[in-house]
């Protein structure tokens, strides 16, 4: 997963880690974020042939959502199993997806607010700590985004 510089935030959406063009572009972190970001945001496009997100996009439907719960992502120092509790279809031009907030209560803050207008909505996280929300492109309207939002479980 690579991320972007707050100078050309969208880099790797047509880029290879290379920097190569490449329509389906990389998977990248949203520029602001960090390891202590209280939600890491990550971005692929929705390739009509399957790859990339694609799949993030059927997470708007509810019997994929149930059926598909566990997320895994794994780095070279560990494997992370993440649990999906909700999922927002976005209109990009009006809504963005937000890293960074003014500490836990923050973050607590602005999921619960999620959690009252997603379209999914599996679980209410107990003892949120830190999220993670996967975006890409859907087709609901002409610039939707689909957010899955999911935390780390042991």
């Amino acid at each position: 997963v690579l991320q972007s510089s707050a100078d050309d935030p969208e880099y790797y959406l047509r880029r290879t880690y290379k920097g190569e063009h490449r329509t389906a572009g990389s998977i990248f972190f949203q520029w602001d974020c960090s390891p202590e970001s209280k939600n890491l945001v990550v971005y692929g496009h929705n390739m009509s042939d399957g790859t990339m997100f694609a799949p993030i996009a059927n997470y708007s439907r509810r019997p994929f959502a149930q059926e598909h719960k566990t997320i895994l992502v794994c780095t070279e120092e560990k494997a992370r199993r993440l649990e999906v509790f909700a999922v927002d279809v976005l209109d990009a031009d009006s809504e963005g997806v937000v890293a960074g907030f003014d500490g836990i209560d923050g973050l607590r803050s602005f999921i619960d607010g999620k959690l009252r207008s997603c379209e999914v909505v599996l679980s209410e996280p107990k003892d949120l700590e830190q999220a993670w929300c996967f975006v890409t492109c859907s087709y609901q309207t002409d610039n939707s985004r689909t957010a899955v939002y999911a935390m780390e479980v042991e």
